[in-house]
């Protein structure tokens, strides 16, 4: 395998693309193919979330990225459905990973205040 992935980086690279892009999908089949938060169906702007905040613990031990979207497809295959991950648009992503809710929903409830200019200083 090593030699020929050698001889072959080009092949190499679109073969590992294609597998990333089959898992990808598989994924987003099995999670709805929507933004758990705020319905976003573009799938380019959907993310792989962990529910319990937790992914800094698949990074550090080295599980996280590519490897783990590959052994959750897999385990997806087998009809395997991990409610340890949801699909989140990278906005709603981002809210809930520095402000620690949606950004559509405030950490109280109900609809956020609209923002006035005068209120900014």
């Amino acid at each position: 395998m090593k030699r020929w992935r050698a001889a072959n980086p080009e092949r190499f690279r679109a073969q590992q693309k294609a597998d990333r892009q089959k898992n990808w999908m598989v994924i987003l089949v099995a999670y709805g193919a929507v933004c758990a938060c705020c319905g976003e169906d573009r799938r380019h702007f959907l993310t792989l979330d962990h529910v319990n905040g937790d992914g800094y613990v698949a990074r550090r031990s080295g599980q996280g990225g590519t490897g783990e979207r590959a052994a959750l497809a897999a385990r997806l295959r087998r009809g395997l459905v991990d409610d340890r991950y949801q699909l989140l648009c990278y906005n709603c992503n981002c809210a809930r990973a520095f402000a620690g809710y949606c950004h559509g929903e405030p950490p109280g409830g109900g609809p956020l205040p609209p923002l006035l200019l005068s209120e900014v200083k």
